[in-house]
């Protein structure tokens, strides 16, 4: 069954989205720390801004993997024919 069915250009967005989520996490958790959260400034030190960087990087990654499955597109036919 495909993803959400949805056009191209609006595949695109979805896949902008979830990366543009992240970035935004990521931006509220340095804010929390800047302003000295405890609760944030100890995932700071456990490894919170690698752990959020990372999934930003695999988002970045996976972007036209998810437009592709929100598009609708079947499995067996991922993006770049492979």
């Amino acid at each position: 069954m495909g993803g959400y069915g949805l056009g191209a250009g609006r595949a695109d967005e979805l896949a902008d989205m979830v990366v543009e989520v992240i970035a935004g996490c990521t931006r509220a958790v340095v804010r929390k720390i800047a302003a000295g959260i405890s609760a944030f400034v100890q995932m700071e030190r456990e490894g919170i801004l690698e752990a959020v960087g990372s999934q930003h990087r695999a988002a970045e990654q996976l972007r036209p993997l998810v437009a592709h499955a929100a598009a609708g597109a079947s499995a067996e036919s991922p993006p770049g024919g492979g």
